[in-house]
């Protein structure tokens, strides 16, 4: 299986139904897998399978970094739009995070003294 990984890996349009199925069986084993399930999600997405949508749910929340899966769903959008629109879709969807304000050099807010409040 872990060769198989490696080949997805490399080439993600080779992954047929049969591969679909071991990949599932392979994060229902090990759920922690996040390769295995961005694999899956990313076979899901290009079959326009139904069960996408909750796989997309519970990748999103065990995956702890979402830009793969980003990269996965809104780069093939974004490449058909100018250069423009591409980087107004980008600021939209990170403008609020808070790893996206240190790289511009804000700062977070700080925690609120609630003593010296009147």
């Amino acid at each position: 299986m872990q060769q198989h990984i490696i080949d997805y890996i490399r080439r993600p349009d080779t992954i047929d139904s049969d591969a679909i199925a071991q990949l599932q069986r392979l994060v229902e084993k090990h759920p922690y897998f996040h390769v295995a399930r961005i694999l899956l999600l990313e076979a899901l997405y290009k079959k326009h399978d139904p069960a996408y949508d909750e796989t997309l749910r519970r990748t999103a929340v065990l995956v702890p970094s979402r830009d793969a899966i980003f990269r996965l769903t809104e780069e093939p959008r974004l490449h058909r739009l100018s250069p423009t629109a591409r980087k107004q879709t980008r600021r939209q969807t990170t403008r609020g995070s808070p790893h996206e304000r240190r790289r511009r050099g804000g700062r977070l807010p700080r925690e609120r003294n609630w003593q010296n409040c009147p």
